[in-house]
């Protein structure tokens, strides 16, 4: 077996494995024209001929003399293929393989160090069945943690891309999913559809029957929910739910009575790690930031220290960041408030307002639209390290913009999906040809799409401009997506709601 990898610009390592010796080479070779490489090996291996014979004689493999740590900085620098080949060499480079270090490295590299669905799930681990029950295979190690967390986002992809799922029924209109769990809200109680629990359900009464639940949020084992004024916080326990604790949320003293976000309620929640914060709609001068797990008010935040009408238009959260977008005396502000740190660490002004925001590590992009009935609006992004720098483009008002961990934007206007570069704007973008209207579209696994169209919802592929699967070929009014979880509201069935899991 022979495998080349390079490390750097300029240097290959290679190593040679021989089956009919039991032995193995590893040498570098400055960077060449495969010919010259050929030659460089060949000579390699006369000169090793002898050393060969030997170790043949004395059973030992060049393996044992070189330490574990230095074999497992070689493999680090093979991709998956080669991994999987290299493994089938020998039982001993098996074991060397089935090493955490080496498969965190990849782990990293694809993007699903930090999936904690990952860790737990109804199928625990579906490629134990690839170990077989004869005693060569018992006497293998089982996978390292790492290696087996890789293969179980393998099989999960490998769902989605084969458009392999199962059909479940909430059996009652979806008003909010997160977290593997269905939920519908009414006058007097809130239904639940557990997803990991074979679709068991639920029914809590509310806290405030006198009042309608405004929204809903589920976030790991807290169900969260808003009536009014009131925040009513409830922790899983076993099949049931306890109340944590149900608070009044204090009004603001702030003299303005302005509401010009988009939801109807009372109070915007968004949630950090630590935090409940909240925006009071009528009074939005102030952000409210009360401890999650024991809803207590640990502070108040000025949105601006001017003492003038506020108008806030949006509030987004990524990763323990406050993004705002407001106006204060007919000037339009974009400011984001650092939870950890504690201060607000970037404002800066925009021509015109924004009525939404979206945000990654690197960028931020403001949907602009002058005229409220108009259906196109313009997007302006801006690099977070530099506002003067702005880039334009043109989108559906109504539909989702994505930016993906590696600085692209993702929007539509209609019936295209357009891919553009935002590190290197100037480069020609690619898009996605849909037979449909764009209706809704939420990013899957790291490179998949899901769109949902007027007439059926599909998968494709947006690093290859590949679709890749057609799951229903039904309209559908809503959806939720993550890695492992499609759900939706079809438009002839206002009971029942439907959730495609890929487990």
């Amino acid at each position: 077996m022979f495998v080349n990898i390079q490390p750097s610009s300029i240097q290959y390592i290679h190593i040679l494995y021989f089956h009919h010796m039991d032995c193995c080479f590893i040498f570098t070779t400055v960077l060449h024209e495969p010919c010259i490489q050929l030659c460089l090996i060949v000579n390699f291996l006369k000169k090793k001929h002898l050393q060969a014979s030997l170790l043949k004689k004395k059973k030992v493999s060049l393996m044992d003399c070189i330490p574990v740590e230095i074999l497992e900085q070689i493999f680090s620098y093979l991709g998956l293929t080669d991994l999987g080949n290299c493994s089938k060499v020998s039982t001993e480079w098996r074991e060397i393989i089935n090493s955490n270090s080496i498969w965190s490295r990849l782990s990293a590299v694809v993007g699903i160090h930090n999936k904690e669905y990952l860790k737990k799930s109804l199928v625990y681990n579906p490629l134990r069945a690839f170990r077989g029950v004869d005693d060569f295979s018992q006497r293998l190690s089982p996978d390292c943690h790492w290696r087996s967390h890789f293969k179980k986002y393998k099989y999960l992809e490998e769902n989605w891309r084969f458009g392999t799922f199962t059909v479940l029924h909430t059996g009652f209109k979806v008003t909010y999913y997160k977290d593997r769990m269905v939920a519908n809200t009414n006058s007097s109680n809130i239904e639940l559809f557990d997803i990991d629990n074979k679709g068991k359900k639920m029914r809590i009464p509310v806290a405030h029957s006198e009042f309608r639940v405004d929204s809903i949020f589920i976030l790991k084992e807290f169900l969260i929910y808003v009536q009014k004024c009131y925040i009513i916080c409830m922790r899983k326990n076993g099949n049931t739910y306890e109340c944590v604790y149900n608070i009044k949320v204090k009004n603001s003293k702030c003299n303005h009575k302005i509401n010009t976000l988009q939801d109807s309620s009372r109070l915007t929640l968004k949630f950090t790690s630590r935090y409940i914060v909240i925006l009071d709609n009528k009074h939005p001068c102030k952000l409210f930031f009360y401890n999650i797990f024991s809803g207590f008010l640990e502070k108040e935040v000025d949105v601006t220290p001017e003492k003038a009408c506020i108008r806030c238009h949006f509030i987004k959260i990524f990763e323990e960041k406050v993004y705002l977008t407001y106006t204060v005396n007919n000037n339009h502000f974009i400011s984001c408030y650092d939870t950890v740190e504690g201060a607000w660490t970037l404002t800066f002004e925009i021509d015109t307002q924004a009525c939404e925001l979206t945000v990654s590590r690197n960028f931020i992009c403001a949907k602009i639209s002058t005229e409220p009935n108009m259906k196109n609006c313009e997007l302006q992004v801006w690099p977070i390290q530099n506002q003067e720098e702005m880039y334009t483009y043109f989108a559906d008002k109504h539909l989702p913009i994505i930016l993906t961990s590696d600085d692209k934007i993702i929007f539509s206007d209609d019936v295209t999906v357009h891919i553009q570069e935002l590190v290197q704007p100037s480069k020609v973008d690619y898009s996605l040809k849909l037979n449909g209207k764009v209706v809704d579209m939420m990013p899957v696994m790291n490179n998949l799409i899901v769109i949902n169209t007027s007439m059926s919802l599909q998968l494709w592929d947006w690093k290859k401009a590949e679709q890749m699967q057609t799951f229903f070929r039904d309209k559908v009014v809503s959806m939720w997506v993550d890695d492992k979880t499609v759900v939706l509201n079809k438009f002839d069935e206002q009971f029942n709601g439907y959730v495609l899991a890929f487990w």
